[in-house]
């Protein structure tokens, strides 16, 4: 019986004596009143599936040729998702896959949060300055920020907002994929 009152405990539903008693007694308004008191627990799951990696394969320099350099335009495959991409740089960081994250929007872009502002990535196209400016006035600033370089129009993009991070974020670390 110990065993079965702490389960009852932890899942939230009231001794299963007293759940008889008011069925029988018809009283089933305080019951339901009851449950409803009680909020609700949440049994959900993550599911990963492995897989290959999210990176292009590369070639030896002499299999290279003319007609497949627009194979390697991005580093990622194009049937990778920003979700994949993300957990790919969880993983990168040996972070545990079990933490919360959050989907929010950072001057327009969507972007990922992990664990309270661990680590904040976004792999979003143009970004600008106010992107920066936004994860600058973030209530908790993340500790790592991490970027894909399709991000940036240009390498002098990447360079001015690079520069921009570290003079309002100078202990953000940033990384560009």
């Amino acid at each position: 019986m110990l065993l079965e009152d702490s389960v009852g405990a932890l899942a939230g539903a009231t001794a299963p004596e007293a759940e008889d008693d008011r069925a029988v007694r018809g009283d089933n308004a305080s019951l339901a009143a009851a449950s409803a008191a009680q909020p609700a627990l949440d049994l959900g799951f993550r599911v990963f599936k492995l897989d290959s990696s999210n990176k292009t394969s590369c070639l030896a320099v002499n299999d290279y040729q003319q007609s497949l350099l627009s194979q390697f335009e991005s580093r990622f495959k194009a049937d990778r998702s920003d979700l994949d991409l993300f957990f790919g740089c969880l993983l990168d960081y040996r972070l545990p896959l079990d933490r919360s994250f959050a989907t929010i929007d950072l001057a327009g872009h969507t972007a990922y949060v992990y664990d309270h502002g661990e680590l904040l990535a976004c792999f979003a196209e143009d970004i600008d300055v106010s992107f920066v400016e936004a994860v600058a006035a973030l209530p908790e600033p993340p500790l790592r920020v991490v970027l894909n370089e399709r991000c940036f129009v240009s390498s002098e993009q990447q360079i001015n907002l690079s520069e921009r991070f570290k003079t309002l974020l100078p202990q953000v670390e940033l990384k560009v994929l």
